[in-house]
């Protein structure tokens, strides 16, 4: 598990720092694209990772836009490497030089044209999955309120005991539903100890924040299925958004 403190510093410098970061996180895959011929679309999800720590090394300030940036910073990031630099790169491998007038006649041809932007779509796709496991463990420390972001293994979680102990916290005070709620200050002092497993129960939205308050949510426990596929379908939907913006930019 890999800690990052909560730096207090400048959302400004920071976005700057995130910018750099998902540049530098697009050279693997701009380098295999342009100098080895291959496509390795996976190589994306390095983007989201190099983004926030950029924010971090330019002492950007953790607070709940924070994943905001990450996201946009991710997409940008890419969409520059894939619809400009690499095309630059190919002209230069090409011609010894780089020149904007022949990137643009490059996309003039149909069979380019389709082939970026399929690249385009399949390397967006992945960014969006490694943004999503930064912005849930962004997310879920800021909830919970903590002092420094937590980069946990998402595959594994907490025992159902544990689980059923903090469970048993909100039945108590019969905090199960957005109009009874429990107070945070309340909330730590009944589960002393097990903060993890109430990080994890927030981050797949079992436990709901309200304000300063929070309440167990059942119908995200009986159906984590219809709430991942819910949060997958508005993910997908703003990549199709995406994705529909460019296609009418450069048809």
């Amino acid at each position: 598990m890999e800690e990052i403190k909560k730096p207090n510093g400048n959302m400004a410098l920071g976005i700057v720092g995130a910018f750099i970061g998902g540049l530098v996180g697009t050279l693997p895959w701009i380098i295999c694209y342009v100098y080895a011929n291959m496509m390795y679309s996976i190589l994306a999800v390095f983007i989201p990772i190099c983004a926030f720590k950029g924010y971090e090394i330019f002492k950007g300030s953790i607070n709940k836009i924070v994943p905001i940036i990450i996201g946009v910073v991710s997409l940008v990031a890419i969409s520059l490497a894939t619809l400009i630099i690499i095309p630059n790169l190919l002209v230069l491998k090409e011609y010894g030089k780089m020149s904007f007038e022949m990137v643009k006649l490059l996309y003039q041809f149909e069979e380019f044209k389709s082939a970026i932007i399929h690249d385009y779509i399949f390397s967006l796709l992945f960014t969006v999955l490694g943004a999503g496991g930064i912005i849930m463990n962004i997310k879920r420390s800021i909830d919970a309120g903590d002092e420094k972001v937590s980069f946990s293994n998402p595959f594994y979680g907490p025992s159902n005991e544990d689980i059923d102990s903090v469970k048993e916290v909100f039945k108590t005070k019969q905090a199960m539903s957005k109009d009874h709620t429990i107070t945070k200050e309340e909330l730590m002092s009944e589960i002393a100890g097990k903060e993890n497993v109430l990080n994890f129960l927030i981050a797949r939205g079992i436990v709901v924040r309200k304000k300063n308050t929070y309440y167990f949510n059942e119908e995200n426990e009986r159906n984590p299925i219809k709430r991942a596929l819910k949060i997958t379908g508005i993910t997908f939907g703003i990549v199709i958004l995406v994705i529909f913006v460019i296609a009418i930019i450069f048809a």
